[in-house]
């Protein structure tokens, strides 16, 4: 049977460690994209949301990087990579998700594997920004 105190008290304990804080701003950024584009999808043509997808998923990492700097603080040594590598998750579950979205709803997958060559460097860069803005704001050097 389903304990749902025992799952209240795991997701409780795993948000107090840094581990969990850095997932859990990971999945913010995902549920980010995916809400982002499914409302584009309700307002533009799918082939536009597709166009729009490296500024969406560049925003939403940007917002991952600063977000895990944030919630750490200084917890982490190599802050810069910790966020780096949560830029490359949120880039790649999202695009995942999003074409499961698109899946179910349309019946198409809209971003391909190709996109992936464009998606990969635009989170790696916007995380790394949101990173360097977050220990420069936090004066966390």
């Amino acid at each position: 049977m389903f304990d749902i105190q025992y799952f209240s008290d795991f997701l409780t304990n795993a948000g107090t460690s840094p581990l969990g804080r850095t997932l859990g701003r990971i999945a913010v950024g995902i549920v980010g994209v995916v809400i982002l584009a499914g409302f584009l999808a309700f307002l533009l043509p799918l082939r536009a949301v597709v166009m729009l997808f490296p500024l969406i998923v560049g925003f939403n990492t940007a917002l991952t990087g600063y977000g895990v700097i944030d919630r750490t603080r200084g917890v982490y040594r190599h802050k810069r990579m910790i966020a780096t590598g949560a830029g490359v998750g949120v880039a790649l579950l999202a695009t995942v998700a999003t074409n499961l979205l698109f899946w179910q709803t349309a019946g198409v997958a809209p971003i391909g594997a190709a996109k992936l060559w464009v998606l990969l460097p635009v989170g790696i860069f916007t995380s790394w920004l949101g990173c360097a803005l977050a220990i420069k704001y936090f004066k966390l050097h």
